[in-house]
C-alpha cells in the first residue's frame, strides 16, 4: 500500500515538472520592450548640422573681443568685379590688416583641406607659396585662402570648435620708389559644399552672422575707405546681394 502511494505521488510530480517546462516554452518575447542606443553617437560627433536643412550660425573669422586691435582697416567685398582686373565677380571677401592677425573658426567644423595656394610676393621679387583651410559644416564650406602659416595642429579630417585658431593671413610687401606695400591679407570664402574643396556656389554670408557679428562687420564696412565703395557699395554686390 506504502509503495503504491509512492508510485502516484512520483508520477504525479513527473506530471507537474513537464507542465512547468512547456509553459517556459510558450513564453513570448514584449515586442514593445525599449531599445538602448548608445550615449556617444559618433557619427553625429564628427558632422555638425548633420541635417541638410539645418542653417549655419557664423562669426568673423577673428576675434571680437579683440576689436578694435584685430578690425580689418580695408574690406574688398564680394561680388565687385574691378580690383582682380578680369572683369569677374569678386568670390569672397577680402580682409586687410596693417599687422599680424589671428585668424579662427567661424563655427564648429571639420576641416577638409590644408593645401598650399598660390605663390605670391612677399617682398621685392621674392615669392613664396601660400595656404588654403576648409572647414566643413553640414551643407556648408567656408575657407580661409592666401595664408602665411596655418596651425600646425591642424589636420584633415579634425573638427575644430567656432574660434579655434587657424592660422595667419598672407603678409603682402613691396617696396617700390613710389610707395611701400606692407599689409597682411586673406581672402575668406562662404557657401555650399559641393565637393568639399572650396564652395559652389558661393552665398552672401549676412544673413547667416550672429547678431554681434553682424553688427562689427556692417561698422567695419561704414569705415572702410576701399576706392570703390560708391561703385559697389554693399558687402555682398551684383548676383551675390541676393543669396
Amino acid at each position: 500500500m506504502v509503495l503504491l502511494i509512492l508510485i502516484i505521488l512520483v508520477i504525479g510530480c513527473a506530471k507537474k515538472d513537464n507542465m512547468i517546462k512547456e509553459a517556459q516554452l510558450t513564453i513570448e518575447p514584449v515586442n514593445n520592450a525599449p531599445i538602448l542606443e548608445p550615449e556617444d553617437n559618433s557619427l553625429q560627433k564628427q558632422s555638425p548640422l548633420a541635417e541638410k536643412n539645418e542653417k549655419i550660425v557664423l562669426t568673423l573669422p577673428f576675434a571680437e573681443k579683440d576689436i578694435p586691435d584685430y578690425k580689418p582697416d580695408t574690406m574688398v567685398p564680394l561680388g565687385e568685379t574691378v580690383s582682380h582686373g578680369n572683369g569677374e565677380a569678386h568670390t569672397g571677401i577680402d580682409f586687410h590688416w596693417t599687422k599680424k592677425v589671428p585668424l579662427i573658426a567661424v563655427s564648429e567644423g571639420i576641416i577638409t583641406f590644408i593645401v598650399k595656394g598660390e605663390s605670391r610676393p612677399i617682398a621685392a621679387g621674392v615669392k613664396k607659396e601660400t595656404w588654403d583651410v576648409g572647414v566643413k559644416t553640414g551643407q556648408y564650406l567656408n575657407t580661409y585662402t592666401e595664408l602665411d602659416e596655418v596651425n600646425s595642429e591642424l589636420k584633415v579630417g579634425q573638427m575644430v570648435q567656432r574660434g579655434d585658431f587657424i592660422g595667419y593671413p598672407w603678409h603682402q610687401y613691396d617696396a617700390q620708389p613710389d610707395y611701400v606695400l606692407d599689409r597682411y591679407k586673406t581672402h575668406w570664402n562662404f557657401g555650399y559644399d559641393e565637393d568639399g574643396q572650396y564652395p559652389e556656389p558661393r552665398l552672401c554670408p549676412m544673413t547667416y552672422f550672429e547678431a554681434n557679428s553682424k553688427r562689427l562687420i556692417e561698422q567695419i564696412w561704414t569705415d572702410n575707405k576701399w576706392e570703390y565703395k560708391k561703385q559697389f557699395p554693399n558687402i555682398c554686390n551684383g548676383d551675390y546681394k541676393e543669396i
